[in-house]
């Protein structure tokens, strides 16, 4: 999975990686909306269902942004590296 931001808008792309797995970018930044509104990204991973579920939300409005930033992804399935991260 890849995190990142710093643009204007809410993005999700889904690549295969070496061993066949998808691997799941998400790129997010409110920060020039609602005059920031300090936005974060929320993530709830389910790894017994398989299912990660994203929104923005901001505890400075305590509201969550209903565009496309908020989806599910389903069918996660986690891969264990073949060898050891150092």
């Amino acid at each position: 999975m890849i995190l990142s931001g710093h643009v204007d808008y809410s993005a999700l792309k889904v690549d295969k990686g070496p061993q066949g797995n998808n691997i799941y970018q998400i790129l997010q930044d409110y920060q020039g909306k609602d005059f920031s509104g300090a936005y974060i990204r929320l993530l709830k991973i389910d790894v017994a269902k398989g299912t990660i579920e994203a929104k923005m939300y901001s505890p400075y409005y305590n509201l969550t942004k209903q565009d496309d930033s908020k989806f599910t992804i389903r069918g996660i399935k986690l891969v264990a590296p073949n060898k050891k991260i150092e």
